[in-house]
């Protein structure tokens, strides 16, 4: 797409039904306004597969936080410690004891080492002033810098003093060294394991500063839980997921499957692009495309993908 016309009003007239979830279209009664699109994302693990799962296998599965609980989710490698039946006992070792998630086989949460968990070795790699992204007990990502590292438990663990802030000559702070910084100060510091989900790279959520709450703090509207899309976020080079379903929410499954596929498609790509294109030419365009474009991206505000939101909205 290289011109206004492509996506002139007309064209966006036309597609303004599929993006109103109270279309017609979607009140069909083959259409489930519960379902998840958890479905539509999660990689088909083959049946073989599943019934070879046995004690010692090594695999991807989703550990919670005990100290967040349901605000803190992730995927992270395990073990099986054990199967009973279609029930898969998983044991994740590196978050500063063993814990242990049971779940069915066939939930989606238990899938072949590598599915979720490519790279992850990047974090026995982490030292001392590197910059990462850290999830507080409250369920708010901050940037933040690795103080310092240590090994515990006979040298099978790593852990990190984390510091909620970065430092710069631009900073507006001082700590008790004397050093420029933006962000908290020493008393929020904790140690946390190198393997927590609490921490991932920086500025993979955080995006130069930006805090990615659960509340819209600016008003007593709660904002779209977005706390558990990075669950449904593939590892680079599997189709990415643009809206997912939101707890409360009744909209159809066929909408999500349909608003996916226009941004696998890149509709949402080339809309974003041309209308940054039109913005930063400095010239005269045509504002009521404009305004039709953000009206139609607009309709499933609430249903966004917190990492499209991060990695193609903020760019």
């Amino acid at each position: 797409v290289s011109t206004q016309s492509t996506w002139g009003r007309e064209l966006i007239s036309k597609m303004r039904p599929m993006f109103d979830p109270d279309s017609p279209i979607y009140q069909s009664a083959f259409n489930d306004l519960k379902s998840s699109s958890t479905n539509n994302v999660v990689p088909e693990v083959d049946k073989v597969w599943k019934a070879s799962l046995k004690k010692g296998m090594k695999v991807d599965s989703v550990v919670i936080d005990t100290l967040i609980g349901d605000k803190c989710e992730g995927w992270a490698p395990a073990v099986i410690k054990d199967v009973n039946g279609e029930i898969v006992y998983c044991e994740f070792q590196g978050h500063g004891r063993s814990v242990v998630e049971q779940y069915n086989k066939s939930s989606g949460k238990v899938l072949p080492r590598g599915t979720k968990t490519k790279g992850w070795e990047w974090r026995d790699s982490i030292k001392a002033n590197d910059r990462v992204d850290i999830l507080d007990t409250e369920g708010r990502w901050f940037w933040g810098t690795v103080l310092q590292t240590r090994v515990i438990r006979g040298a099978a663990e790593k852990e990190l003093y984390v510091g909620y802030r970065i430092y710069s000559s631009a900073g507006k702070k001082t700590d008790k060294n004397g050093q420029y910084y933006e962000g908290w100060s020493e008393s929020y510091d904790e140690w946390i394991p190198a393997y927590s989900i609490r921490i991932t790279k920086s500025n993979k959520i955080t995006k130069l500063g930006t805090v990615y709450c659960r509340r819209d703090l600016d008003n007593e509207r709660p904002a779209p839980d977005d706390s558990l899309d990075i669950l449904l976020n593939m590892p680079d080079g599997d189709e990415k997921v643009f809206v997912v379903h939101r707890l409360g929410k009744n909209y159809s499954s066929l909408y999500l499957v349909l608003i996916n596929d226009f941004g696998k498609m890149g509709g949402f790509k080339a809309i974003i692009s041309l209308a940054k294109e039109k913005i930063t030419a400095k010239k005269p365009f045509d504002v009521d495309w404009l305004f039709s474009c953000l009206d139609l991206m607009s309709a499933p505000h609430n249903l966004y993908h917190r990492m499209f939101l991060i990695e193609e909205m903020t760019h």
